[in-house]
């Protein structure tokens, strides 16, 4: 499992839904983390705190933490800052790149549209973005989702990631 990491994600604490594929992940080589908004039920400023914890525990250098900070369901609007920002960690990502994604579930528009972020990548050849990979080399960049809503009898449930 060595190469990168990147996890596309909606807020802070998104993380959680994905802990032990993002811990075993920065166990065999390096992690970026994407978060796209700040904010909703807690302040903005403490959503921003807790990511910088998290990346803190991970011991994740700061330019393996992007910040974006658009507001809490603003992710829609933002696409094309959010798809740049994930092109930037692409290019600078040793590969095999592993993408990892909340699953397309209509339970929440931010977790949509990072979906719709990968989604835009995969589509316009990210393979071709990564550093070394040709685009006929899909084992360079994989892409992955892991569901959140929709899959437990009380809504958000934790199950392993899928291709």
């Amino acid at each position: 499992m060595a190469g990168t990491a990147l996890f596309l994600l909606a807020h802070h604490d998104d993380e959680v839904f994905c802990a032990g594929r993002l811990a075993q992940a920065r166990m065999h080589g390096r992690v970026v983390l994407l978060w796209a908004t700040a904010g909703g039920i807690a302040p903005g400023r403490r959503r921003i705190a807790e990511g910088r914890r998290v990346t803190t525990l991970l011991r994740l250098p700061p330019q393996d933490a992007v910040d974006l900070a658009y507001p809490d369901q603003g992710a829609v609007r933002n696409i094309e800052g959010i798809l740049a920002a994930a092109r930037d960690a692409l290019v600078t990502g040793e590969p095999p790149v592993t993408v990892y994604v909340t699953a397309y579930e209509g339970g929440h528009p931010d977790h949509d549209a990072m979906n719709l972020v990968a989604a835009s990548l995969r589509r316009e050849g990210a393979l071709g973005l990564a550093r070394g990979a040709t685009p006929s080399g899909p084992a360079d960049v994989r892409f992955v989702e892991f569901p959140l809503y929709r899959s437990g009898r009380w809504g958000m449930t934790v199950r392993d990631p899928m291709p």
